[in-house]
């Protein structure tokens, strides 16, 4: 047991989608609070530290896309675990605030380590959040996890399990210390989460204080992204895949100014199939989830409306890359032009030099390449503009340029190009004996 014991934690679990992000900002920026503080474990989000220090059996999103071996993560938690130790010795406050919507998503059993842990130093544990609508959870989860590399339409797996996402909580911290509101942005003070969130915590904070975080995409820049993910190549797992894809998706936000809303009929089937579910949350909150719904023409209604890009967000796509489309007229914009044109923006936004135009000596020996490669692969990449094509082609000899320097001795093998065998061998200039590297390319026979 802590001989300095405090009063209080306060632990907020979003859920997800629920202006998390406002609420951590802000409170992360500092509270004027004689009694409150906001845990600082370098960061203002607490779920991927949290998570990671507490689950057992599954390894955080982070982990995964970063490829981190059993030792860096274990390291990573003896960090949090110093940092989460020095945070509440180092506070003279009584009550610690901790937010993190990732935290819903420990098991029970993890839950329990979770509240032993801090039973240590906190007298109570609070656990507060939000719960927000089926559909409209559904509406930010998919825009959310399609940033993060889904591929695929199954609603299904967009509802949010109401019952196995908090009751959990009521039995291992108690139903009186599990506070669950509505997530209803129209009863706010000001239409803000964090003055609502504030208040009912007794913390005061203007809204010219608040951090408004604004994660949304349009529906036209969502589209984008989606063909990238189900036509482009793989998420992907490396120290650097989670910023180049945020790179991306930086990138879109400009892109159309539509709202993402599913169609009631396409939500209908999952919403009835969950009736069990929301009426449990409904006797739990002391609210009903219901809610009105206006019809539009924007309404999505199926995958094969996200796989359809107007004219206006093709252009805006190939400006960034400072690359101009001719106008498309009646031909219908394909989903693997989309996707090529974004994975050439991501290795350019990635610091992986792609020339915004070709121009030189080696103008007409990679066009000649792109139109061969284009008429030898006519079924995969119709009529993809040869500039862009070679644009790839250039990026991909680059790339393999970078890892020949990176290697002495070895093999370095491209799919459905070859193998480049590097060896350092010794040679004489001048009088003198020096080493040199030597390349010998086998290109793959068919």
């Amino acid at each position: 047991m802590a001989n300095n014991i405090k009063n209080e934690i306060i632990v907020h679990i979003g859920m997800h989608k629920t202006g998390s992000s406002s609420i951590q900002e802000s409170l992360y920026e500092g509270i004027e609070s004689d009694t409150m503080r906001y845990l600082d474990l370098d960061t203002a989000n607490h779920s991927g530290r949290i998570f990671s220090l507490f689950s057992r059996e599954k390894i955080s999103y982070a982990h995964k896309r970063r490829g981190s071996s059993a030792n860096q993560i274990k390291n990573f938690n003896l960090q949090t675990r110093t940092m989460l130790l020095d945070s509440i010795n180092n506070c003279d406050h009584s009550i610690m605030i901790m937010s993190g919507e990732g935290i819903t998503l420990l098991e029970e059993s993890d839950l329990i380590s979770f509240r032993d842990f801090f039973c240590q130093y906190f007298k109570k544990i609070t656990i507060v959040g939000y719960v927000r609508t089926a559909r409209s959870f559904a509406q930010s989860a998919f825009q959310q996890r399609v940033k993060g590399g889904l591929d695929n339409f199954n609603l299904e797996n967009l509802y949010p399990k109401y019952r196995n996402r908090f009751e959990k909580f009521d039995i291992v911290f108690g139903r009186e210390n599990v506070k669950l509101w509505k997530f209803d942005p129209k009863s706010f003070p000001e239409g803000n989460v964090v003055l609502d969130f504030c208040n009912r915590l007794g913390i005061t904070i203007k809204a010219k204080e608040t951090i408004r975080v604004n994660e949304s995409l349009s529906r036209e820049a969502l589209s984008l992204l989606y063909i990238y993910r189900k036509y482009g190549p793989d998420y992907g797992v490396g120290v650097n895949v989670i910023s180049e894809n945020d790179n991306i998706v930086n990138a879109l936000k400009d892109i159309g100014n539509t709202k993402i809303k599913f169609s009631p009929s396409l939500m209908a089937p999952v919403i009835e199939k969950n009736k069990k579910d929301i009426l449990w949350m409904e006797e739990r909150l002391g609210e009903v989830l219901a809610e009105s719904i206006e019809l539009s023409i924007e309404d999505i209604r199926s995958e094969e409306d996200l796989l359809k890009v107007d004219e206006a967000s093709f252009q805006k796509l190939s400006a960034l890359l400072g690359y101009h489309t001719l106008p498309k007229g009646e031909t219908p914009i394909r989903p693997q032009e989309v996707s090529d044109l974004i994975q050439a923006l991501r290795m350019k936004l990635a610091g992986k030099i792609i020339k915004n135009s070709i121009e030189g000596d080696d103008e007409m020996k990679l066009i000649e390449l792109a139109q061969k490669v284009q008429k030898e692969n006519e079924e995969q990449l119709g009529k993809m503009n040869e500039k862009i094509i070679a644009m790839i082609i250039r990026e991909a000899f680059e790339q393999i340029n970078i890892e020949i320097k990176k290697t002495d001795d070895g093999k370095i093998n491209i799919p459905r190009l070859g193998k480049f065998i590097v060896r350092m061998t010794e040679k004489e200039e001048e009088g003198k004996s020096v080493m040199i590297k030597r390349i010998i390319f086998k290109p793959i026979m068919d």
